[in-house]
């Protein structure tokens, strides 16, 4: 293993690491978001009923 092999490998880990909290982040948001656009609708929903 060389210097250069191992800081490759360093780097790759890191973006791999930066790429999946991001996705996490981004997926709670657009979850986040999916569940507040539901709760709306639902309370349209039985306000239309009213």
């Amino acid at each position: 293993m060389t210097i250069q092999a191992l800081l490759t490998l360093v780097v790759l880990a890191a973006i791999l690491y930066l790429a999946f909290v991001i996705g996490a982040i981004v997926l709670r948001i657009l979850l986040g978001l999916i569940a507040i656009g539901l709760v709306i609708w639902l309370v349209l929903q039985l306000l239309r009923r009213l």
